[in-house]
């Protein structure tokens, strides 16, 4: 962030709103215009993104310890806090778009040691399957419903990604500290571009409380 000026894009870059541009930040410039003249430690580091004044700063973040494919990104586009993505896609927006999923997590994933996955695409008259994962053996999964995506971090490290919770469900998780729930969509094509956003938080036998990454799902037609 102290060398604003380090490196330019390319002379006439221009992206149109929506398109996406990328840069291979491994400091060597023989191999193309788009890589940059520097790299980023995987320790953690520091990036900017500066107008063409160089000094205006348009955006940026400072990151700790990096983990094999995964990505960091804007919760929503252009707005909103950082998460950690768990599918790259680098080639193409964060956004699941009109219909799909994507699951996000805390910028420091260690902070959510359970797993919520979802099997199957979400469509009007199908079924998908909610998998919890590495949860605490024998304990008690809340499973949060929400309409919207959000980020606001505890003092115990845990990370709520529920904007307005609508409904919770109250699941036995069995020795391996996992659950299946099978979840209907209704033959309803009004149901079609709704998005729904599911957490899970664990409670064992001890009382004591964890919680996974989230999944958004907007459903398909």
């Amino acid at each position: 962030l102290a060398n604003p000026t380090k490196w330019s894009f390319p002379d006439g870059a221009v992206l149109a709103p929506g398109k996406l541009m990328l840069i291979w930040a491994d400091e060597d410039g023989s191999d193309g215009d788009d890589h940059a003249n520097f790299k980023l430690a995987v320790g953690g580091e520091e990036i900017g993104l500066f107008a063409a004044d160089g000094v205006t700063v348009l955006d940026s973040i400072i990151f700790g310890p990096q983990a094999a494919d995964i990505s960091t990104g804007r919760l929503v586009d252009g707005v909103g806090p950082w998460v950690i993505l768990l599918t790259p896609t680098p080639d193409s927006l964060n956004d699941p778009g009109t219909c799909g999923t994507r699951g996000f997590d805390a910028l420091d994933p260690t902070q959510h040691p359970v797993r919520l996955s979802m099997v199957g695409s979400p469509a009007v008259d199908s079924t998908t399957l909610l998998e919890t994962s590495a949860g605490p053996a024998l304990g008690t999964a809340v499973l949060c419903f929400s309409l919207a995506p959000a980020y606001f971090p505890f003092d115990t490290g845990i990370v709520l990604v529920d904007l307005t919770t609508l409904a919770t469900l109250l699941l036995p998780l069995d020795a391996a500290g996992s659950f299946t729930l099978p979840l209907g969509i209704p033959s309803n094509p009004g149901l079609a571009g709704l998005t729904l956003v599911f957490q899970s938080w664990c409670v064992a036998l001890d009382a004591s409380l964890s919680a996974s990454n989230a999944i958004e799902a907007t459903i398909c037609p």
